[in-house]
């Protein structure tokens, strides 16, 4: 997968995302009746876009930038992220008592493909060679 592609399945799920805060922000009801759950899920939703905006902010495909990305990519996100993304994909959120409906195809499909993709981040598929940071193999 070339770094175009990858760049352009993390601009996908961020979409997806912050759509999701959109619309769980939209049901928050008055404080009144605060829901501790739908505020946990929201801060979680809007935490995960705000590090994928983080990463999207390096622009440009050299490969300075592109393993800088990979790089933070790497190391920015775990397990509970991607647990996060799958449970959205599959239409179930934290909390059901406010949740309206489902995430709509386009989103499931984006959030499951940037969940795939954070998975093979995380596995260190796209990890860059030590040389990137500088790390040389100790003289003899």
């Amino acid at each position: 997968m070339n770094p175009e592609e990858r760049v352009s399945i993390l601009q996908g799920g961020l979409t997806a995302v912050r759509k999701l805060e959109s619309e769980l922000r939209a049901m928050l009801p008055p404080p009144v009746r605060e829901d501790p759950s739908l505020l946990r899920e929201i801060r979680e939703l809007a935490g995960l876009a705000d590090r994928l905006e983080l990463e999207l902010d390096l622009e440009g495909f050299d490969l300075d930038t592109v393993y800088s990305r990979d790089a933070s990519l790497s190391m920015g996100f775990d397990e509970a992220d991607i647990a996060l993304l799958q449970a959205w994909a599959a239409g179930r959120g934290a909390s059901k008592s406010y949740h309206a409906g489902a995430p709509s195809v386009e989103q499931r499909a984006a959030l499951r493909a940037l969940g795939a993709l954070l998975a093979r981040y995380i596995s260190g598929e796209f990890m860059p060679p030590d040389s990137f940071f500088g790390i040389r193999a100790p003289e003899a």
